[in-house]
C-alpha cells in the first residue's frame, strides 16, 4: 500500500510537470478576431460581451485587443499580451477612453503550478493555478486552469477571485468571495464563439 501511494504522488506530480510544460497557454485564451463570449452574473443577467477585435505583434509579443461591452453602461477595453506563455494585460481603457499602462504588465493567466505576485494600488495580489474542473448551469467543464487570486490590503485577506479558464473556449467562471462570505458567482459563461 505504501509503495502504491509513493508511485500514486509520484505518478500525480509527473503529470503536472508535463502537463504545464507543454501547454500553450493560447489553448485557453483563444485569441482569433472575432472571438467572443457573452457572460451573466448569477441571476442570469447578461452583464458582460467580450469580442477580440485585433491581433498584432508589438514590441516582439503577440497582443491581443478585447473590446468589454457592458449592455447599459458602456464598452471599455483590454491589451492582453502573451509574454512567455502568460497571458498579461499591457493596458485598459475605461468608459470614458482613458487609458492606464500596466508597469509591469499584470499577469492574469499561466500554466498550472505557477505562483506569483503582483501589487495594484496598494493591493498585494498573490497568483496561484492548478487544474481543476468547473460546473456551469449544469455543463461541465473538465480540463480548465484556475486562476486563484488572494488579495491582500496590508495582512488582511479582503477577497479571493477564482477564474476558470476551459481548454478551446476560454474563461467559463468567475467567483468572489468576500471576507468572511460565502463564495458566489460573478460571472459565467453564456455563450460564446470560436473562430
Amino acid at each position: 500500500m505504501r509503495k502504491f501511494f509513493c508511485f500514486f504522488v509520484l505518478f500525480t506530480f509527473a503529470s503536472i510537470l508535463v502537463f504545464s510544460q507543454n501547454v500553450n497557454i493560447l489553448d485557453y485564451f483563444p485569441s482569433k478576431i472575432g472571438n467572443s463570449w457573452t457572460y451573466a452574473n448569477s441571476s442570469g443577467r447578461t452583464v458582460d460581451i467580450r469580442t477580440i477585435r485585433n491581433v498584432s505583434e508589438r514590441n516582439g509579443i503577440m497582443v491581443y485587443l478585447m473590446e468589454n461591452e457592458s449592455p447599459g453602461i458602456g464598452t471599455t477595453s483590454t491589451l492582453f499580451g502573451n509574454m512567455n506563455n502568460r497571458i498579461v494585460i499591457l493596458v485598459t481603457r475605461n468608459i470614458l477612453g482613458q487609458a492606464r499602462e500596466n508597469q509591469p504588465p499584470m499577469p492574469i493567466l499561466a500554466t498550472i503550478g505557477q505562483e506569483w505576485r503582483y501589487n495594484a494600488r496598494g493591493d498585494d495580489i498573490r497568483f496561484s493555478t492548478s487544474r481543476a474542473s468547473c460546473t456551469v448551469d449544469e455543463k461541465i467543464y473538465n480540463d480548465c486552469i484556475l486562476v486563484e487570486e488572494k488579495i491582500f490590503h496590508g495582512n488582511e485577506l479582503i477577497m479571493i477571485r477564482k477564474n476558470y479558464y476551459a481548454r478551446g473556449i476560454g474563461l467559463v467562471l468567475l467567483t468572489l468571495q468576500m471576507s468572511g462570505e460565502a463564495e458566489s458567482i460573478y460571472n459565467k459563461l453564456i455563450n460564446y464563439k470560436i473562430n
